[in-house]
């Protein structure tokens, strides 16, 4: 028997085992129920829970009844600061501070 002979004896059996093994991973994973409380979009007041606001990212807070046109002129800056040239990703905001991802450095503010 030759090498190449041996290793296809020995490739199938192990390539069957793999196959069998991916394929019962995905049936389970087609039968797992996932709880309505995990997929409910969570309740948001006030607070942006996501980049863009919402899953369509549409930066509309719908829920925002304390800004009119009346006042909105109003607004000022409360803090402004300096990251890197290359951001890469949105701000997060968590703690009472936003943290931005850039140059290779995490910001807190």
């Amino acid at each position: 028997m030759t090498a190449k002979e041996n290793m296809k004896i020995h490739c199938k059996p192990t390539l069957f085992i793999m196959l069998a093994l991916l394929s019962a991973g995905a049936v389970a994973a087609q039968q797992s129920t996932v709880s309505p409380s995990i997929i409910a979009l969570p309740t948001v007041g006030s607070a942006w829970p996501q980049y863009g606001f919402s899953l369509s990212h549409s930066s509309f807070n719908y829920l925002e009844h304390s800004l009119t046109r009346a006042n909105v002129s109003g607004l000022t800056w409360q803090w402004a600061g300096e990251v890197g040239t290359d951001a890469a990703s949105a701000p997060v905001v968590g703690q009472g501070l936003v943290f931005v991802a850039a140059d290779g450095m995490i910001f807190a503010f």
